[in-house]
């Protein structure tokens, strides 16, 4: 592989292709046409707007080498190769066509056109060649980069468990580990970090008197429960897609991506079914090259590769050429950081000026992707001119189609057909009447181009077709290095292949008729690679105790920070490949760990010497995330629904701008304090995240999040205090609290134990009761009267309420509160609210109180 040097020290050598050349290939007399009479007129009429030199490449069309005339631009090819007289660029320059008059201001003299017109005829034979560069070899001593502690394999450790290695540490630092949590600490621990919810009234009673009788056997038994429940995969699920930078719209113009949900269920499922994680690195870059034996495993395995193509996208990025190498910048940002925490994007405009990766490192990789079809769908217009088709998919949705959907169907197709006769009328090389109607015409091309594109999408009884986003592969080719990343400084072809400083024996080869994607993955996964282990293990490590191994997440470079224990990093990466990368597996054995067990106990002499934890000499308290806390306010009222939608919300926004959908929905219409379903299933859209998301530092979907933010701001206080979303949970939580119990004492006492997980103690329910006899019901929110909104899409098995129960009060009785309940359960979500009595709107700001604590917000 020809390896590139510092940018500072590229030399540039101009390789111009002599005119003897260009003769051997044009015929004379057509050479000597083109130099006296076209390229002069070019210049003069075209290079302004249309040239590297001008630096304009008005519509992403280049008309200064035959490269770019045969490239096109944003609205494709310019020359039809077959009939050269119905060409795009005969339309523009004899203006024939209302969309394209080039030049724009004044239309060319006759006879520039005629000898323009002639030449494309004679099939535009053109000499000029671009520029081309050649770069010299690399001075990046790769060896010597070899030596950085992440480029090596893991060394397995002396000691043989978490606790020995963490033990080990400790000592060595003379510190001493605090004591073990409590039953109900560690159970809301766990059940909020395998779940993303906290455990019910029922469930704390029930593992208190295990925990009681078998710690160790309780704790087990409750772990196992957890990691077979179908919310630990929505859990760790949603952690995924931080990294893989999940989104439903594209950003910037911000189209949707309506089919984004279905690869939302497919990571959810794979956690679920505790997929290994080398088989889900595959699966994501390459499922559509796996064997499969029924359709069900193809439509899963296709529906992994949408991991390629639900990143951001400049859409309205006029040229081809910039848009296409963007999206594999992306691409390649995505998963080098996101598998392998490498910021390998940084050597696309030259050497990576820290890590030992040259630019033709990323031009190797770049080839991969630049051989690989992105289908990410979008319908044309809007300044959308970046569209692509989707992956139609093998098995059909399960929808029975409606009468008005048939005749919306049916008057879409009428209104095709009619807007296709106006536009043909007016079709390229056909010289309008004297009557003819030119922005008619366009109008009729524009509404012609929109149905063109939205009946693709629709059956003709009425139904959606059964579409994914995705990638497949393109046509094979390498790519060419790039000087300063620019598309008009081209420099050699690089052979597709892997990054130098990670080569290991038996690399994989890339056969010359496949992407590469298929052995991107074996290279990855491969257990020679001394990152990928290291890098996922420290993801599943965080997000159990709150700190990182390596605290720089996503960088395990150079700049990245060195692990703060390497011993106990290899030793769970080395533990994580010996057990089939299995997640669950790997969860499992942290939390059945004395480490993971301990209490937040403060203690002044460990602290002194190690603030930041470290050591792990106790469990680090640790804020809920946005969905976390959002789930609890559901749950603790009543109001969760725990079924899984099998579409998004985002949906009714159509397949176009934001706003702008084929079905004239905004996000304005998004009341998502009406959603009763988990978070995790709240439209996501660049740019637009709903508040009870985006004010709790929920991830920019931008790119690749290992670490969320974690703030505590005073706009958070206010939606707490304020959001239409809390003060429907905390009235909705007031009810069943009154429901079910008669006092005030009990209804104090059962508020705690639903909020904290834990009884109140003595000075807690005073103070409550102080609170309901003092509380001015004139200072309360007012909350209108509102219907919720059921769940998007359609879930399986109904509502997913924890089902019916009696209207009995009292302790332990009635609806919501039992011991043979799931969760508290408010009135139906279809039965519309009735105004609040005194005691209820007391009792309802008691319960947002709550809401709004630390503790509330708070894992210990």
């Amino acid at each position: 592989m020809i390896r590139f040097r510092q940018f500072t020290n590229i030399v540039l050598s101009i390789l111009l292709v002599s005119q003897a050349q260009a003769e051997q290939v044009i015929p004379a007399d057509q050479l000597d046409y083109f130099e006296t009479h076209v390229r002069p007129n070019l210049v003069k009429y075209c290079y302004e707007c249309h040239s590297v030199e001008a630096g304009e490449s008005r519509g992403g069309l280049y008309l200064d080498t035959r490269e770019g005339m045969r490239a096109g631009g944003s609205t494709g090819p310019i020359f039809d190769d077959e009939r050269w007289e119905y060409s795009l660029f005969v339309d523009a320059i004899t203006w024939n066509d209302p969309d394209f008059e080039m030049p724009p201001k004044q239309k060319m003299p006759d006879e520039v056109i005629a000898v323009l017109t002639e030449w494309v005829k004679m099939g535009a034979p053109d000499p000029r060649e671009r520029e081309v560069f050649e770069v010299e070899d690399s001075h990046i001593d790769i060896e010597a980069g070899k030596q950085h502690w992440s480029y090596q394999k893991p060394v397995r450790p002396a000691g043989k468990s978490i606790d020995a290695i963490v033990s080990g540490m400790q000592k060595e630092q003379g510190l001493t580990r605090v004591g073990a949590a409590d039953a109900m600490t560690l159970l809301r621990r766990v059940t909020f970090d395998i779940t993303g919810l906290p455990p019910t009234p029922p469930e704390v009673t029930a593992f208190a008197k295990a925990f009681q009788k078998d710690r160790a056997a309780a704790v087990s038994e409750k772990l196992k429960q957890l990691l077979a429940s179908d919310h630990y995969g929505e859990r760790w699920g949603r952690h995924w897609l931080d990294v893989v930078r999940y989104g439903e719209s594209s950003g910037t113009l911000n189209i949707v991506y309506p089919y984004a949900w279905r690869f939302r269920n497919y990571v959810i499922d794979s956690f679920n079914e505790d997929k290994p994680y080398d088989q889900l690195i595959t699966e994501h870059l390459a499922g559509d090259l796996l064997p499969a034996e029924t359709d069900q495993e193809r439509q899963k395995n296709l529906i992994a590769t949408g991991f390629l193509a639900v990143g951001p996208k400049k859409q309205n990025e006029k040229n081809r050429e910039v848009f296409r190498m963007n999206l594999i910048d992306e691409q390649i940002d995505t998963v080098t950081r996101g598998f392998m925490a490498t910021s390998v994007a940084c050597a696309r405009c030259h050497d990576h000026k820290f890590d030992p990766i040259p630019t033709t490192d990323y031009y190797a990789m770049a080839g991969i992707f630049r051989s690989t079809e992105t289908l990410w769908g979008t319908v044309a217009g809007n300044q959308n001119h970046r569209t692509t088709e989707l992956l139609e998919l093998p098995i059909p949705d399960t929808h029975i189609s409606s009468a008005d959907e048939k005749a919306l169907y049916a008057q879409k197709l009428a209104d095709f057909e009619k807007a296709k006769e106006i536009f043909s009328a007016g079709k390229r090389n056909v010289r309008p009447d004297e009557g003819f109607d030119s922005k008619a015409h366009v109008r009729a091309k524009q509404k012609f181009m929109r149905l063109r594109d939205e009946l693709k999408f629709i059956n003709p009884d009425g139904t959606s077709k059964t579409f994914g986003m995705g990638a497949g592969e393109g046509h094979m080719e390498n790519c060419e290095v790039l000087v300063s990343g620019d598309i008009n400084k081209p420099a050699q072809e690089v052979d597709r292949g892997f990054l130098q400083v990670l080569s290991f024996q038996d690399m994989p080869t890339i056969p010359s008729d496949q992407s590469g994607r298929l052995q991107l993955a074996e290279w990855i996964t491969s257990t020679n690679n001394p990152l990928t282990a290291r890098v996922m293990v420290n993801r599943i490590w965080m997000h159990l105790t709150g700190t990182p191994i390596v605290e720089t997440m996503d960088n395990f470079g150079t700049t990245g920070l060195p692990p703060g224990n390497q011993a106990l990093l290899d030793f769970l990466a080395i533990r994580f490949m010996e057990n089939g990368w299995s997640v669950k597996e790997l969860v499992r054995e942290i939390v059945l760990s004395d480490t993971y067990q301990l209490a937040s106990t403060y203690d002044e002499g460990n602290y002194a010497r190690d603030p930041a934890n470290n050591t792990y000499w106790r469990a680090t308290p640790r804020q809920l995330d946005a969905e976390s806390l959002r789930d609890q306010m559901l749950l603790v009222s009543g109001m969760l629904d725990r079924t899984r939608p099998e579409g998004s919300m985002a949906q009714t926004a159509g397949d176009s701008r934001l706003g702008e959908g084929r079905r004239g929905d905004s996000t304005a219409q998004f009341n998502t304090a009406l959603f009763e379903g988990r978070s995790l299933y709240l439209p996501i859209l660049r740019d637009e995240l709903p508040d009870e998301l985006g004010l709790f530092d929920f991830p920019n979907p931008q790119g690749t999040i290992g670490q969320r933010a974690v703030t505590n701001v005073a706009p958070q206080s206010l939606h707490l205090m304020n959001s239409e979303l809390v003060q429907r949970q905390a009235r909705a939580m007031a009810e069943v609290l009154e429901r079910n119990f008669d006092s005030p004492g009990d209804q104090v006492r059962n508020a705690f134990l639903l909020s904290y997980s834990r009884p109140a103690s003595a000075a807690e329910i005073s103070r409550g009761l102080q609170f309901l006899r003092e509380f001015d019901p004139g200072d309360a929110p007012k909350i209108e009267p509102t219907a919720p909104v059921a769940t998007q899409g359609k879930g399986k098995g109904g509502k997913g309420k924890a089902g019916k129960a009696g209207k009995g009060k009292g302790k332990g009785k009635g609806r919501g509160m039992s011991s043979t309940e799931e969760q508290p359960t408010a009135p139906s979500a279809l039965e519309p609210e009735k105004p609040m009595t005194e005691n209820q709107t007391k009792l309802a700001a008691f319960c947002q109180a709550l809401m709004m604590s630390a503790e509330f917000r708070t894992i210990h």
